[in-house]
């Protein structure tokens, strides 16, 4: 039952989200990003929080609005060599029948769907559910629309349950904070940002399903690149690993998630450790 009054947090995304939706059909792109990165920043300043990260998630979800807004996808945005690794990734990835996918917790992440839209497989995505009805209509509209796609919330099993039985591959956001249970391998960290975050975990859960079904596992990101005129573009990268023992696809799935977020730190949205 959605709460009648809502948590401070959804209340602020749910008019940010509704902000961002009015400026987009009054404001061109580029002022879009820099009132949004602006604003981000301070709010950063008023909660005492670093600012990377809000910055990060501030311009991924303009981005996304603006695309939203203007009938444009994630693919349409891709720079020229971006636009031959997402050949690269669809080749791979649509000559199989499934496959897990994990996206970095990377500012645009939110269009990292209309990458796999081309693939021929039904998939599920998880995602984190908001409790407060308006702000999930309200995100809702952010998510790509496919007969073959399907959203569900992370926390509920029956669902992941079902897609892992009735063939569908599985889409998953990481962003390298969240625990790892510990397997046959022991629990593996890497460090990104060491004096900042410590050590950090990455949840096993996209190796453990991919493991169990035998397929194979593609994790990257797509990021932000550097303005080209009034227009912002994406970059893309990804890594497949294929079926092998769990400690062998662990490995695999940190080195590419290191990998991507330690090129990309500038669109990183991290949570700090206290």
């Amino acid at each position: 039952m959605s709460p009648a009054i809502p948590p401070f947090s959804e209340w602020l995304w749910y008019l940010s989200i509704r902000r961002l939706f009015s400026w987009s059909d009054q404001l061109p792109e580029s002022e879009l990003l820099r009132r949004t990165r602006r604003i981000s920043a301070a709010v950063a300043l008023l909660l005492g929080r670093p600012r990377e990260p809000f910055v990060a998630m501030g311009q991924g979800l303009a981005e996304t609005v603006y695309c939203r807004s203007h009938n444009l996808t994630a693919l349409d945005r891709l720079a020229p060599q971006a636009r031959r690794r997402w050949e690269e990734f669809r080749a791979s990835a649509g000559k199989i029948p499934r496959a897990v996918f994990v996206s970095a917790h990377l500012g645009p992440f939110q269009m990292q769907m209309d990458l796999l839209a081309p693939l021929p497989q039904p998939i599920l995505f998880l995602y984190r559910s908001y409790r407060w009805s308006p702000l999930a209509v309200t995100l809702s509209r952010l998510r790509l629309e496919s007969d073959r796609f399907r959203y569900a919330d992370v926390n509920r099993p029956r669902e992941l349950a079902a897609a892992m039985s009735d063939g569908s591959s599985i889409a998953f956001l990481a962003d390298g904070t969240a625990t790892r249970s510990d397997t046959d391998a022991g629990p593996r960290k890497f460090r990104v940002r060491p004096k900042v975050f410590g050590r950090v975990r990455v949840n096993d859960l996209p190796v453990r399903i991919a493991s169990r079904l035998a397929v194979p596992l593609f994790v990257g990101g797509l990021y932000n690149l550097p303005a080209a005129g009034h227009e912002f573009r994406f970059g893309f990268e990804f890594y497949r690993i294929d079926p092998a023992s769990s400690e062998q696809m662990m490995d695999g799935f940190v080195d590419g998630l290191e990998g991507t977020i330690r090129r990309n730190l500038a669109d990183w949205i991290w949570v700090e450790r206290r």
